[in-house]
């Protein structure tokens, strides 16, 4: 049994032996019932740091979507912003040095790495030991992740994703 439901299980003995809880309450079934609800609520992400973690860098690139996240084929004049990634109709590249913001700051970036590759959200890498790739067409060399649009369901309104074979490098 986890050790937060022990402890919840013997506080909530504790509050019966002062009268707040009724002596013949279940204690064990109150503090299972708790945290299966606590578990499915929005709180419960903390708990969840992979989920946090994808949910961060999707929402980081909706935020920054054709104002700083910019389409490779850039066309003259669209913003003149600062550009923070790129995107093609099957990546998203965020240089490696912006991915621990894109995930709220929520790991290091080896472990962000890691649950990138995963879960198969990586559209391409370098190697097998390496996330990260060299270069982009259309951009340059540097390192960057390139995340796949497809699998994070990351799609300008109208557009049908499907599934390419990895092309550029």
């Amino acid at each position: 049994m986890p050790k937060i439901t022990i402890e919840l299980c013997h506080f909530s003995v504790q509050r019966s032996q002062f009268n707040i809880l009724p002596k013949e309450i279940d204690h064990l079934k109150v503090v299972i019932w708790a945290c299966n609800n606590y578990l499915e609520s929005f709180s419960s992400i903390i708990l969840k740091p992979m989920v946090q973690i994808i949910e961060n860098i999707q929402h980081w690139i909706a935020a920054r979507w054709d104002v700083t996240i910019k389409d490779i084929c850039y066309k003259p004049h669209e913003n003149n912003r600062e550009a923070v990634g790129w995107y093609n109709n099957y990546a998203v590249y965020i240089p490696s040095s912006s991915i621990v913001e894109a995930a709220g700051n929520a790991a290091k970036k080896e472990h962000i790495a890691k649950i990138l590759s995963e879960q198969g959200l990586l559209f391409k890498r370098h190697s097998a030991k390496q996330a990260t790739i060299n270069y982009v067409s259309g951009i340059g060399a540097g390192k960057f992740y390139a995340l796949d649009r497809y699998k994070l369901q990351l799609r300008t309104t109208g557009q049908n994703l499907s599934q390419p074979e990895a092309d550029d490098d």
